[in-house]
């Protein structure tokens, strides 16, 4: 538990960012809050493989996968697209 306090800090940031953001904050804490939260997590995961604890595979793949099916679906949400985006 004393080698994961970083990804329990970026899951605690990222979570209450997101909450803070969904209660319509306009400061830049919610912001920072979840682009720190990912920080900490990505700080954990490069440590884990620095030391060998951690050898990524296919799950890395599904990850970057993922990521861009969300951040494509922010920029259509922007755009005037004739199609509906939520799918």
């Amino acid at each position: 538990m004393k080698t994961k306090w970083p990804l329990f800090l970026g899951i605690t940031l990222l979570s209450t960012g997101i909450v803070l953001k969904s209660m319509a904050i306009q400061s830049a804490m919610p912001l920072i809050l979840i682009l720190s939260g990912p920080a900490f997590k990505l700080h954990y995961i490069i440590n884990k493989i620095v030391i060998g604890a951690y050898r990524p595979g296919f799950e890395v793949l599904l990850l970057f996968v993922g990521l861009a099916a969300f951040l494509t679906g922010i920029y259509l949400k922007n755009r005037n697209a004739t199609f509906n985006y939520l799918y």
